[in-house]
């Protein structure tokens, strides 16, 4: 159909996967200026910035009544995806429940986004109250200092209150759960994160950070990759032992979550075993970049990562 009509069709989509633009408060450190308006102000300061430092589309009148216009005209809608930048703080995400509200559509179809965790406002909440169902990916890396290393500009405990608030306030109509990136700044902790899951009941979907490379676990020392290594092992020796307990009880894990975590940390000791694309040029990329953002928040990674200490002063990095 779609060749014999040169790519038309009357078809309208079932799906939208919507960005509103690049407005966020936060600077990943595995995250771009066109994810992130706050890189782009940084970026531009650096003189590695050339385009717009705000990229929101959804901010033209015209732009936005066209895709309400799609969105109401649409009579078999399942779903709508929202990604980042951070969709909580962009007015379009309010107004886009709002329509969704007032429409009727919103009691008839699922929402998902992904939110970086930092903002919880009950006015917001209580529209998302009235979606059908929601699919909530929050990012959190660790439960410790390094998650706040990693996502800079964010309240590692704040977050993990939100999540737990969420959690709370959406329960009839929400599925929540944890969106992490693992990466060399992450693996020496991401086994406590894994347990904090488990206690909490929150599934993880993760996407490791291969672009930049210079953030991949493949970077680290082979010696510390084998030490993680062990922790790993062990940790997925108790998982499945629990997953083992709760099959001869229940038949099944009910919840799954055993099954889920078992699966990432499988995953994780994955990265581990993989070796580098180039390790000269990417622990060099690596200090160029960490010293960059070390410097503008006054940090030290040696006192975050008191493991990497030794590996990190060898490759060159003194802030």
């Amino acid at each position: 159909y779609s060749k014999n009509n040169q790519g038309k069709t009357h078809q309208k989509p079932l799906d939208y996967t919507l960005s509103f633009g690049n407005e966020c408060n936060l600077l990943c450190k595995m995250c771009g200026p066109e994810y992130s308006s706050k890189i782009a102000v940084q970026y531009k300061k650096w003189n590695i910035q050339e385009s717009s430092v705000r990229q929101n589309w959804s901010a033209d009148d015209e732009n936005w009544d066209k895709l309400i216009t799609s969105l109401r005209q649409t009579e078999d809608l399942i779903r709508i995806s929202i990604v980042g930048g951070e969709p909580m703080i962009n007015k379009r995400f309010d107004h886009l429940l709002d329509f969704l509200i007032e429409s009727g559509i919103g009691n008839k179809i699922a929402l998902g986004f992904v939110t970086n965790g930092t903002q919880f406002k009950q006015a917001q909440i209580k529209k998302l109250q009235q979606i059908k169902q929601l699919d909530i990916d929050i990012s959190l890396e660790s439960i410790y200092n390094n998650n706040h290393y990693i996502r800079q500009g964010s309240d590692t405990q704040d977050v993990i209150a939100n999540i737990l608030k969420f959690k709370q306030s959406l329960s009839d109509n929400a599925i929540i759960s944890l969106s992490t990136a693992p990466q060399l700044f992450s693996v020496n902790t991401y086994d406590s994160l894994i347990r904090w899951c488990l206690e909490h009941t929150v599934p993880i979907v993760s996407h490791h950070v291969a672009n930049p490379s210079y953030l991949s676990v493949a970077v680290l020392p082979d010696s510390i990759k084998q030490h993680l290594k062990e922790k790993y092992l062990a940790l997925k020796t108790e998982l499945e032992e629990m997953q083992s307990v709760k099959r001869i009880s229940f038949g099944s894990d009910p919840t799954r979550i055993v099954d889920t975590l078992v699966t990432e940390t499988t995953k994780i000791l994955g990265l581990l075993n993989t070796l580098p694309a180039d390790r000269s040029r990417q622990e060099k990329e690596l200090v160029n970049w960490t010293q960059r953002w070390d410097k503008i928040y006054n940090l030290d990674a040696r006192d975050i990562f008191p493991e990497y200490k030794e590996w990190l002063e060898s490759i060159g990095y003194n802030v």
